[in-house]
């Protein structure tokens, strides 16, 4: 038991489940972090894709894949969070 209490999976669980309730927050309480709405939902689209990156690598076990695949999945975590930053880049106003 001591052991999965301790583990490298549950500290990652704990990571997410951290940056899961400070994105809420920052997405409940608008000027929390930043003046401009953009700059908050950039932060936060950054967080949810840094949160995918951890489950992709440890959760989905592309971490001990062959360097091909941990290439093009870490790939599209960042081309994936920045096309949906640029896309929202025109949005708001605020």
């Amino acid at each position: 038991m001591r052991n999965l209490i301790f583990s490298k999976e549950t500290a990652i669980w704990i990571v997410l489940m951290l940056i899961s309730i400070f994105s809420w927050v920052v997405g409940i309480n608008h000027g929390m972090l930043f003046e401009k709405a953009f700059l908050e939902s950039a932060a936060i689209l950054i967080l949810a894709f840094f949160k995918v990156r951890l489950v992709i690598m440890h959760f989905m076990e592309v971490g001990h894949a062959p360097t091909t695949l941990k290439l093009s999945c870490e790939a599209w975590v960042f081309v994936s969070c920045i096309g949906l930053i640029i896309m929202t880049g025109g949005q708001f106003q605020a």
